[in-house]
């Protein structure tokens, strides 16, 4: 998709990876020419359409697009003007047993069967870096978390 292949070129980062949304798949995949790959041993049909989140990231930034009514929305971070409050955040991708079935790509499984593929090879549990997005109501000067960025993910020591 050509939104894809511009996000990509905007934010300009090595090892871009994207976390995606939709009926046929949810999870990690790579860019490559612009355009997302998924695990080979799932079968993900290539057709955008069907998904309705995309989140573009590395640890320059992140672009995030999510489809509303039908018609798709996006916001980039960082943003020139749009400085705020953030909070680095990390979140453990569960694990218990750590295999490499696809090359180029690590899965993650649970005893019960979930399982997480992430892009690249990995020997120890992962965990998401994310910064949390902190914004101020006018009226009542009360602060909230009003968004959240992923910025790459690191192994667990």
């Amino acid at each position: 998709a050509p939104w894809l292949a511009a996000a990509c070129q905007q934010l300009a980062a090595p090892n871009l990876a994207a976390f995606v949304q939709g009926y046929s798949y949810t999870g990690f995949a790579k860019l490559e020419a612009g355009a997302l790959v998924f695990p080979p041993r799932l079968n993900v049909p290539q057709d955008v359409n069907l998904l309705w989140d995309v989140r573009v990231f590395s640890t320059a930034g992140e672009w995030h697009a999510w489809k509303n009514n039908g018609i798709w929305r996006d916001r980039r971070y960082p943003r020139a003007g749009a400085e705020r409050i953030s909070i680095p955040r990390m979140y453990p991708l569960w694990s218990g047993q750590i295999d490499y079935p696809e090359k180029g790509w690590t899965r993650f499984r649970e005893v019960r069967g979930s399982e997480v593929w992430v892009p690249g090879t990995y020997d120890k549990e992962l965990q998401l870096k994310t910064i949390a997005l902190v914004d101020f109501h006018p009226d009542s000067h009360l602060a909230g978390i009003v968004d959240s960025v992923f910025c790459g993910w690191e192994e667990i020591a």
